[in-house]
């Protein structure tokens, strides 16, 4: 799956190049092709008769894994500023993004300008280019939950046929619960960092 998912990228990206971005998917063609990829994970995960129970026995710490996504997250982004020569608040921003590329560059580029924005979208975009290899990886692992830290906001969509491989089907739900937290924090958390 993930060598199909890193192949197809490949072959967008040089298409890309090849055409000097002269071809283009419509976005109601993208649009329609997450739809359907969501609704089969959908059935798969509808068909699990206990999954419901887990749901409801896990309650609130299903929000436990946003949280310390967002913390880690924003840990290492301050870790990071040093090593690659900027503000901690620039990297705070950056990492912010929480994998959501296209806002955050939207985002920290209002506020911060062009450069930084770029910066943002190029370390959310290897984000998600490096879950893509290490989900697989890290999903044996305590119940998935590295793996859906690591894919943060994409784990409600381009990351999260990847996270429903897992033996638990609630590993899925979980993964896609985190995502969507995540991707409604992301709005407001950037143009927050950029405040301080």
């Amino acid at each position: 799956m993930t060598a199909l998912l890193l192949a197809t990228l490949a072959v967008g990206m040089f298409a890309g190049w090849l055409t000097h971005g002269a071809v283009r998917m419509p976005p109601s063609a993208e649009t329609a092709l997450f739809a359907v990829m969501l609704f089969g994970i959908g059935v798969q995960l509808g068909r699990d008769p206990a999954l419901w129970r887990r749901i409801r026995h896990a309650g609130w710490r299903m929000l436990l894994f946003p949280v310390t996504t967002v913390a880690g997250s924003l840990t290492g982004a301050a870790a990071a500023a040093p090593l690659i020569g900027q503000p901690v608040r620039d990297a705070l921003a950056v990492g912010a993004g929480l994998g959501w590329y296209s806002l955050a560059a939207v985002l920290t580029g209002q506020s911060a300008g062009a450069g930084l924005a770029a910066l943002a979208f190029l370390a959310n975009v290897l984000r998600e280019m490096l879950s893509f290899t290490f989900i697989p990886l890290l999903l044996p692992y305590r119940h998935g939950a590295m793996a859906i830290a690591i894919g943060g906001c994409t784990t409600m969509d381009t990351t999260l046929p990847l996270l429903h491989r897992a033996r638990r089907a609630d590993v899925a739900v979980y993964a896609f619960v985190h995502g969507v937290v995540l991707s409604l924090l992301v709005p407001f958390l950037i143009p927050l960092v950029l405040r301080l």
